[in-house]
């Protein structure tokens, strides 16, 4: 069973807050703490539209949120290496990990620039940061996707 989260709930609960400011600021994140993929349904909608680029392939998504569209990606890619640099979403949506992540699937929590993955397609799906997100996808695959 999938469990519904309510992501307003990371919103009050972080907005604002001094220690995710300098949170980002120690760790040069750009996150504007919105999610892109809010729900399985929209991370679905998503992949309907790269299926073709990611299937079979070592896909690479920067800025991975809670992982919605990471978990949809595996499903037709080989491999998918969800790259997450703010904590926010990771401590949020463990549980729905716990029970969604496929084995095809390694979730890594910190900085793209610090992680040397090298993939077939970049996928970047983000409100923010998008510009330093792009620069650190080329540098781990040819083609990048931005949704």
């Amino acid at each position: 069973m999938i469990m519904k989260m309510d992501v307003s709930g990371i919103y009050m609960q972080l907005e604002g807050k001094e220690f995710v400011e300098e949170y980002h600021v120690r760790h040069k994140v750009k996150s504007a703490l919105i999610l892109r993929n809010y729900n399985t349904k929209k991370a679905m909608e998503s992949v309907k539209n790269i299926v073709s680029s990611i299937m079979g392939k070592t896909v690479v998504e920067i800025g991975a949120g809670v992982g919605y569209l990471a978990i949809e990606m595996a499903k037709y890619a080989k491999r998918v290496f969800a790259i997450e640099a703010d904590p926010a979403w990771s401590w949020y949506f463990t549980e729905y990990l716990y029970k969604n992540k496929p084995k095809n699937l390694t979730w890594v929590f910190g900085s793209a620039d610090e992680i040397p993955i090298i993939a077939d397609v970049a996928i970047i799906c983000s409100c923010s940061g998008i510009k330093d997100m792009k620069k650190k996808a080329y540098k781990m695959a040819k083609k990048v996707l931005i949704l």
